[in-house]
């Protein structure tokens, strides 16, 4: 029952966002700077980082990860933010003692889009259809769970409570 909230689910949604979005973040990082053209850097960069700057000659492969990072540049930030969105309307839930289901199912969905994003990425890398799809796919209707989470937040919570 949800008014006795087990508090341990929500220590774990904390934990469990912190690590999915740094590991979301890591991942970002890597491949934005993988698909960096060794021609966009100024004379400076090649004195300190020459040997990492040299012209990468598989063209392919760095379209791909272009490719990639434009994709991330298109979507995460939103997705992310439907998951925060979500995140913080469970914190208000657990203030009005409610909200633990939804706390477990925001783990597991933020998990799974996590596995899903990278999943993409690698597929995308190494022209894996139709698995690059159906990862993008899976990338994409989690946020809609997560929005659909939140939905139902919206629902449990006594903003009321919070004006006293």
């Amino acid at each position: 029952m949800d008014s006795i909230i087990n508090y341990n689910t929500i220590d774990n949604l904390f934990k469990t966002m912190a690590i999915n979005i740094l590991v979301l973040f890591i991942r970002y990082a890597i491949f934005i700077q993988l698909a960096s053209s060794p021609d966009n850097h100024p004379k400076e960069d090649h004195q300190l980082f020459g040997s990492f700057l040299k012209k990468n000659p598989n063209e392919d492969k760095v379209m791909r990860l272009t490719k990639i990072s434009e994709n991330d540049i298109h979507n995460m930030p939103c997705d992310i933010i439907i998951f925060l969105g979500a995140f913080i309307m469970n914190c208000f839930a657990v203030l009005n003692k409610k909200g633990e289901s939804e706390a477990i199912a925001l783990m597991v969905l933020i998990c799974i889009y996590s596995f899903f994003r990278i999943s993409f990425s690698l597929c995308y890398l190494f022209a894996l259809q139709p698995w690059r799809s159906i990862c993008f796919l899976f990338t994409k209707i989690t946020p809609i769970a997560a929005s659909c989470v939140m939905i139902s937040l919206s629902f449990k919570i006594d903003f009321a409570q919070f004006a006293k």
